[in-house]
């Protein structure tokens, strides 16, 4: 599993993750002591996720995630990327998306750390839609 990282404005950290490719977006600063040792904890819980989804879930491709170490855990929003509306669609209709989460929540609950509200923080998008709405963009479309 690739992945790499970037701090945004704003205290601000994504990362992405995929089998075969590396995203970034653009721009580094300072992080904390304490924001490095969750951001830690996070890839390795999500790294983990991400390869039960795409061994599981038809049409899941890879997973991203933003945070406000100010704001954590309430600002830690994960992003779960498919590859076409229709098997977004399937997924949702198979009830994966439960399935997705309950995966997140237990990986990232056996780092200590706990999402509140499963429902907002864990989200899903398509690679279709980002190219049809942001020529491919994510960086801007997960603004």
């Amino acid at each position: 599993m690739k992945y790499s990282n970037t701090l945004l404005a704003n205290d601000k950290f994504s990362s992405f993750y995929s089998c075969s490719s590396v995203f970034s977006l653009p721009g580094q600063s300072s992080v904390k002591k304490t924001d490095k040792k969750y951001e830690k904890a996070i890839r390795a819980a999500l790294t983990e996720a991400c390869d039960i989804a795409l061994d599981e879930v038809p049409g899941f491709k890879w997973l991203t995630h933003k945070a406000s170490y100010s704001r954590f855990p309430d600002s830690l929003s994960v992003v779960c990327i498919f590859d076409t509306k229709s098997e977004l669609a399937s997924a949702l209709l198979t009830q994966q998306d439960g399935f997705l989460r309950s995966v997140i929540r237990e990986k990232l609950s056996a780092v200590g750390i706990t999402l509140k509200d499963m429902a907002r923080q864990v989200s899903f998008d398509t690679e279709e839609a980002c190219t049809l709405e942001h020529g491919g963009r994510w960086q801007e479309r997960l603004r």
